[in-house]
């Protein structure tokens, strides 16, 4: 189900983006999220799915946006 990560897009909010700040907001953003576990995966494994995948969005995001991390 999608969720609206609130306070991981608060962290991000006005600052520059960076390697550090990335990491902070998958985890804020794994927090936010609520998985269950079943055959497919556990909870704790779909939070580090969403941490990753935040990661991996965020880096994607500013890529195509032509921004160089420092």
């Amino acid at each position: 189900i999608p969720l609206l990560a609130t306070r991981a897009a608060a962290v991000l909010e006005g600052e520059a983006p960076s390697d550090e700040l990335f990491a902070v907001a998958g985890a804020t953003s794994a927090e936010e999220a609520l998985p269950i576990s079943d055959l497919r995966g556990s909870a704790t494994f779909r939070r580090e799915l969403v941490t990753v995948l935040t990661r991996r969005a965020l880096h994607e995001a500013t890529s195509r946006a032509g921004i160089q991390l420092p």
